[in-house]
C-alpha cells in the first residue's frame, strides 16, 4: 500500500469514493472480502483512493465461506467457531467501521494491546461484545455525528448494523462531501499514514 505522506493527500472525497466503491460491489452482489488499509491505495497522479486485492472477493452466496479477513477487521460473525460463517455485505460494513475509526484517530478500536487489569478483554472478547471507546485526547476534536456513524457500523448484531447506503447517506458523510470540510482529524483518512504495515 502506498501511504499518504501528508494530511492534505486525503479528504472527504476519498472517504466518499471508498464507500462508493464498496456500494458498487454490493450492488453487484460482490463482497470484497478483505477491506483493510493494506488493500487501499492512493493513485499517485490523481490522488484517488483505490480498493485493491480482490483475491478473495466473490459473489455473496449463502454457502460461500471465507476465513481470510484480518482479525482486527473481522466482525463477530466471522469469529464464530461455526465453519459456515461467511463474509457478507454486513461484515464489510464492520471492516469499514474499523477502518474509519483508525482513520480518525490513528489506532484500531480492537486490540490485544488494550487488555489491562481495568479492561480485561482480549481482542476476540472486545469484538464479540462490541467493546470499544473513544479515548481522550485522541477523540476530543472529533464530532458526535462521526462517532454516531462508527457506532452504527460497529454493531455486534449484523441485522442492526448499517448497510453501505445508510453510510453514504449519513449526514456526517454528506455534509463533509458537499462542503469538502477538513475539520475531522486533519483529513478524514489521514490516520492511515500512521499505520504500521
Amino acid at each position: 500500500m502506498e501511504i499518504p505522506t501528508s494530511d492534505n493527500e486525503w479528504d472527504w472525497d476519498d472517504l466518499f469514493n471508498l464507500f462508493n466503491a464498496v456500494e458498487y460491489l454490493h450492488r453487484l452482489a460482490i463482497v470484497h472480502g478483505d477491506i483493510r488499509p493494506e488493500n487501499i491505495q492512493v493513485h499517485e497522479d490523481f490522488l484517488h483512493v483505490k480498493l485493491t486485492d480482490f483475491d478473495v472477493s466473490r459473489l455473496e452466496l449463502p454457502r460461500a465461506t471465507s476465513r481470510t479477513v484480518a482479525k482486527g477487521y473481522a466482525a463477530l460473525e466471522l469469529l464464530s467457531s461455526n465453519e459456515g460463517a461467511s463474509i457478507t455485505q454486513k461484515t464489510e460494513i464492520w471492516a469499514l467501521g474499523v477502518l474509519l475509526y483508525i482513520c480518525l484517530c490513528g489506532f484500531p478500536p480492537f486490540s490485544g494491546d488494550l487488555k489491562t487489569e481495568e479492561f480485561p478483554y482480549g481482542m476476540d472478547e472486545q469484538i464479540r461484545q462490541g467493546r470499544f471507546n473513544y479515548p481522550s485526547p485522541h477523540w476530543d476534536s472529533i464530532s458526535g455525528p462521526a462517532l454516531d456513524l462508527i457506532d452504527s457500523m460497529l454493531v455486534v448484531n449484523p441485522e442492526q448494523r448499517f448497510a453501505i447506503g445508510q453510510c453514504l447517506s449519513y449526514p456526517w458523510v454528506l455534509t463533509g462531501r458537499l462542503l469538502n470540510q477538513d475539520d475531522e482529524a486533519g483529513g478524514v483518512l489521514s490516520g492511515i499514514a500512521g499505520i504500521d504495515l
